[in-house]
């Protein structure tokens, strides 16, 4: 049977300006291309995983607007289970991309209807999430939504992956409730506050919390895990980058599918964290392949392909 995850989290219709240089405080620079894609942090990480091979259903709010439907028939057409997506009258979520030459990104997101999913519309669909092998978590929702559907999993012996982006300070509570967590380099120093050395307060962070699995992504360096107290780096894989929009997602939802195929993170070893995590990699690398987030997320033949011929 195809793992089955579920994703709570966001939607915001994409909106990406492509010009040769990122532009300075006051300064206004001619885009080359301009494209729309759906995206958001929770559908990138629901399409994700449906293209790797997983049951996904997904619980978040649109509006009711064209954009809202658009997001609808999107996953839809992927197979995604959408009875949890709901609608509201505030406007769906957008975020304004630009990209440089060299594929570096400024993202601004307007949130709009992705805060009105509250811990009641969670609570809705309490099957859906302790039903799952895997539950997918960001923080584009209101934190407390976020937590609402930690505990539903938690009890349930759900595992809870939190890819705590965009970067926030995580109540302790919710922390407690964490399997995997994922985060960036700046993710991590918001999440940590003042560091000098993140790998360190994030394994101490880990200890305290007893989350299983913590991955600091790094981009073109690979990623850092770690794992029982074990701490790996692992490489990154070479490829001609063109968009790195929604890499951080394809890497969230591969390793959370990797994680489920083998049967959760009960009696996960440093190795099989590793395979996992080089899997993970290989599919955020395939994604900066492509422009746009949606687009660009990878199925698993073009992952296993990557990741079995470094």
């Amino acid at each position: 049977m195809a793992p089955r995850i579920t994703v709570v989290g966001s939607l915001n219709m994409d909106h990406v300006l492509r010009a040769t240089s990122l532009p300075r405080e006051g300064e206004t620079v001619a885009a080359t291309r301009f494209d729309r894609f759906p995206g958001g942090k929770g559908a990138n990480q629901a399409v994700g995983c449906a293209r790797l091979g997983s049951e996904v259903r997904f619980v978040g709010m649109v509006g009711q607007d064209d954009y809202g439907r658009r997001f609808r028939e999107a996953l839809n057409s992927e197979g995604i289970d959408t009875s949890g997506l709901l609608a509201c009258d505030h406007p769906t979520g957008v975020g304004l991309i630009t990209l440089d030459a060299q594929a570096r990104s400024t993202i601004v997101v307007a949130l709009g209807a992705n805060l009105a999913l509250t811990p009641a519309h969670v609570r809705e669909h309490t099957a859906a999430i302790a039903s799952a092998d895997g539950l997918i978590l960001q923080l584009e929702i209101p934190m407390d939504s976020v937590a609402e559907a930690a505990h539903i999993a938690h009890g349930a012996g759900v595992p809870v992956v939190l890819n705590a982006a965009p970067g926030s300070i995580v109540p302790d509570d919710l922390l407690d409730l964490v399997d995997v967590l994922v985060v960036n380099e700046h993710e991590a120093m918001v999440l940590l506050g003042a560091t000098e050395d993140p790998c360190v307060d994030l394994t101490q962070l880990g200890r305290a919390h007893r989350i299983d699995l913590i991955v600091m992504t790094r981009g073109e360096h690979g990623a850092w895990i770690s794992q029982a107290d074990e701490a790996q780096d692992i490489p990154a894989f070479r490829v001609d980058a063109i968009d790195p929009v929604g890499a951080g997602d394809a890497f969230v939802g591969a390793l959370t599918c990797a994680l489920v195929r083998r049967g959760g993170l009960k009696g996960l070893t440093p190795a099989a964290a590793r395979d996992a995590c080089l899997w993970a990699s290989a599919a955020g690398a395939l994604a900066t392949t492509i422009a746009g987030a949606i687009p660009s997320l990878p199925r698993a033949a073009a992952v296993d392909q990557l990741a079995l011929g470094r």
